[in-house]
Parts: C-alpha cells; sequence; structure tokens
C-alpha cells in the first residue's frame, strides 16, 4: 500500500471524499513533509476531542500514515468546563489505544477559565494551544517539535469566512482558516499547525464516520447559540443557504474557495513588500 489511488481503491465508497480531500491537501499545501525511506517517520500530534470531526481526521490520518509517513500522537485537554468532560478525554484515549497510537493527556483546573476578561472560549482556546505546543516539542523536542494537526473543514471554513465579513474584516480575515500555519503559542520555537481536512464537507465526514463505524461524543454547547459562530452554524448560515438555493446552491463550498482566493492574494501581495 505505497499511494493515495491504492488507499481509495480499497476505501468504501463512502469514505472517499475525505481519502481524496486529505491526498488533495497534501498535494497542494505540503502540509507534511515528503516521506523518505532515509528519515523516519514525522512525528504528528492529532487534536481530538473526541467529536466526530477529530475521529475522522484521526482514522483518516492513522489509515495513511504509511502513504504519508507519518508517526501518529494523539491528545486531549480537558477543559473541565462541562460535567462530562472526563468521560470525552477518557473516550479519546480509548479511541488512541483502539489504534496503538501514544496519548497525552491534560485536565485544567475547574473554573480556571471562567470569568476570563477575553472570554470562556478565547481562554479555552489559549489552553488548548498552550497544551498542544507543549505535547509537541515533547513529541519531537524542543529542536525540532512535531506537526500539530486540528480537524477544521470546509464547513468550519465557511463559517469563519462568514463571520469575519460581519464584522467588517479586510483580505486576512476573509482568507478565513490557513491550510498550513504557526500554532498561535509565543513560545520560542515555531510549531507548525496543519488542518488537513479543510477542504472536506462536514457530510463527508459525517459518511466516513459511518462507512467505518467509527463512534464519537457530541459536545452539548455546539447546540447553544449564545455563541456567535454557533448563531451562524444554526440559523444564519442555513437561512443564506436556503434564500440562495437557486442563485447558489454551493453555498458552503463557495465560501470556502473565496478564502483560498483571498489566502492566495495576500500570499501574492506579501511576495511584493
Amino acid at each position: 500500500m505505497n499511494d493515495f489511488d491504492t488507499l481509495l481503491r480499497q476505501a468504501p465508497p463512502a469514505a472517499q471524499a475525505v481519502l481524496r480531500g486529505l491526498a488533495g491537501a497534501q498535494h497542494h499545501h505540503r502540509l507534511f513533509p515528503a516521506p523518505s525511506a532515509a528519515a523516519p517517520p514525522t512525528p504528528v500530534v492529532v487534536a481530538v476531542s473526541g467529536g466526530a470531526d477529530s475521529i475522522c481526521l484521526l482514522h483518516a490520518l492513522h489509515h495513511c500514515r504509511s502513504v504519508l509517513g507519518l508517526a501518529l500522537h494523539v491528545a486531549h485537554l480537558d477543559h473541565a468546563l462541562r460535567p462530562t468532560s472526563a468521560e470525552d478525554a477518557a473516550f479519546a484515549g480509548e479511541q488512541a489505544a483502539a489504534l496503538g497510537l501514544p496519548f497525552h493527556t491534560a485536565r485544567l483546573a475547574p473554573g480556571r477559565l471562567l470569568d476570563r476578561p477575553e472570554g470562556v472560549e478565547a481562554a479555552a482556546r489559549q489552553a488548548r494551544y498552550a497544551f498542544l505546543y507543549d505535547v509537541a516539542c515533547q513529541v519531537g523536542g524542543t529542536e525540532n517539535p512535531a506537526v500539530v494537526a486540528v480537524a477544521h473543514h470546509q464547513d468550519d471554513q465557511a463559517e469563519t469566512v462568514l463571520m469575519n465579513f460581519l464584522r467588517g474584516s479586510g483580505p486576512a480575515g476573509l482568507a478565513g482558516m490557513a491550510w498550513a500555519t504557526r500554532l498561535p503559542h509565543p513560545g520560542a520555537v515555531p510549531v507548525r499547525l496543519v488542518r488537513p481536512l479543510l477542504g472536506v464537507a462536514r457530510a463527508a465526514i459525517l459518511a466516513y464516520l459511518a462507512a467505518y463505524g467509527l463512534p464519537w461524543r457530541e459536545d452539548a454547547t455546539n447546540q447553544e447559540t449564545s455563541y456567535l459562530r454557533n448563531r451562524v452554524r444554526h440559523t444564519l448560515l442555513p437561512r443564506l443557504q436556503e434564500m440562495i438555493q437557486e442563485i447558489n446552491p454551493a453555498l458552503v463550498e463557495t465560501l470556502a474557495r473565496t478564502a483560498d482566493l483571498f489566502a492566495a492574494e495576500a500570499d501574492r501581495a506579501a511576495r511584493w513588500d
């Protein structure tokens, strides 16, 4: 099994969209170094919350690890924000064990993220990035940290572009999330953050999970419309899709493609500076 074509032929049809998306991301954006027989596998820390997206990412990367030349590690931070958070951490550990992968976890002190001036969401994100930074340095060493992979997908990208548009963002904001960037952390050594599923639709992720019979955990806070992203996801974006169905039945794909166009323009402008 030495290439993506072989993997695709052997995969269930419902799982092929995810694998094609992963192959395309690697081809176009060089998320991971090209594998070499003379070099050891690239260490990659996969951030696994236990939700559908991260379980799909973990399984797909594990499925493709030989083709990509990866040595995978699973990382989960328990933010201690929900009563079931310890169960989510245990579930993530079970998924790592089922694949025979090292598991790295930590639990924040209950209440640590509450009453923070930047808000709970931002505080949780900062804590998560700090944890992933530490794990990447632990796995790969401080001279050459591991790559960190997260499970943002095409629908997330569309939501990000729409949110940034509503805030009045310029080209940088409309570029959305980068396929590959530096992990947001003030550490002296840069850690590479990649998003292998950024071109994959949420529907394809659910189809992949169903094809392999993979379980996942649901986070009830994802339904709370007090958060802007959830309002965009559950209310605004569906209404827009319904309103412009005849004009553009592929709004999510269009928004994601717009992000790629703005990102390319931003790169070109940076080269001319």
